[in-house]
């Protein structure tokens, strides 16, 4: 029978580290069968390093397009220049855009916020105040079904 050398291991203690024009810590490792010897192998290396960079490039313009494909909230470009009875500039800019439609998902409304800097809590709570404080009603309600109505009619009389 033949004796079989055992593979040799490698430890922080005896190991010997042979770079081969590499000094990166990311290289991959390849052991040689000489008793605790390790060689980087720059060719297999580079070849990791190239295939990671096109993956990367391939994940990022997917992404990339997804993040494209949502598409930005839209808010009207004349309310800059009005102000809504009670309101700032930027709760009147939300108020304008609400006009659209008379009811909103939850989430639309709240991408609303967002793009205008708002808290969308405090934006519905602002809103219905400056109602109350003009018509003694709220203009927008939260619905069951995460839609919240906006009062189109009441909203026309904020501007009168």
């Amino acid at each position: 029978e033949e004796e079989q050398t055992p593979e040799p291991t490698i430890n922080s203690h005896d190991a010997r580290v042979l770079v081969a024009g590499m000094d990166s810590v990311h290289l991959a490792l390849h052991k040689r069968k000489n008793a605790g010897t390790v060689v980087l192998d720059a060719a297999r290396l580079a070849a990791t390093l190239k295939s990671t960079e096109q993956i990367k490039e391939i994940l990022t313009g997917i992404f990339v397009i997804e993040e494209e494909q949502t598409p930005e909230p839209t808010i009207n470009s004349h309310d800059a220049r009005v102000l809504v009875a009670g309101m700032d500039s930027v709760h009147s800019r939300l108020f304008f855009s609400l006009l659209e439609a008379p009811q909103w998902a939850r989430t639309e409304f709240n991408r609303l916020c967002e793009a205008l800097g708002l808290m969308p809590d405090g934006a519905m709570e602002m809103i219905n105040e400056s109602a109350y404080e003009k018509l003694n009603e709220s203009l927008l309600d939260e619905a069951d079904d995460h839609q919240l109505l906006f009062n189109q009619k009441l909203a026309q009389e904020m501007l009168v």
